[in-house]
């Protein structure tokens, strides 16, 4: 019996590929948004600040599409364990976050706009 190779599959994105891990995916995503954010701001930022502790809009916004999307993308994984991925201390971060971007996305705030944009982009959401 012959192995599917999933990256020959037309139209098959990597989170349908059984294949793939959450944390893969996270990265993925990530590496994403943080490219999209120095699009829109000219800033650059490190995988090692979005995991920090800092307040900045930015870094804020990237955590919180980052919570949206991997809630989406998977949603039989707990929100703890979103939040611990993220070295959050609990799932009521993941879930303000969640809500705060789904504000955001309803006014159409132009950076989230910008972020949420380049994601369907990539196909990544």
């Amino acid at each position: 019996m012959d192995e599917i190779n999933y990256f020959t599959l037309p139209g098959l994105r990597p989170f349908d590929n059984p294949l793939f891990s959450f944390n893969y995916m996270k990265n993925e995503i990530l590496n994403a948004l943080i490219y999209s954010t120095h699009t829109y701001t000219g800033k650059k930022y490190t995988v090692q600040q979005v995991h920090g502790k800092s307040r900045l809009r930015d870094l804020v916004i990237i955590r919180q599409v980052l919570c949206y999307t991997l809630k989406t993308l998977f949603p039989k994984v707990t929100l703890n364990y979103i939040g611990h991925s993220l070295n959050y201390k609990d799932h009521t971060i993941v879930i303000h976050g969640i809500n705060k971007l789904k504000d955001l996305i309803e006014v159409e705030d132009p950076h989230v706009m910008h972020i949420y944009n380049y994601l369907k982009f990539k196909r990544l959401i």
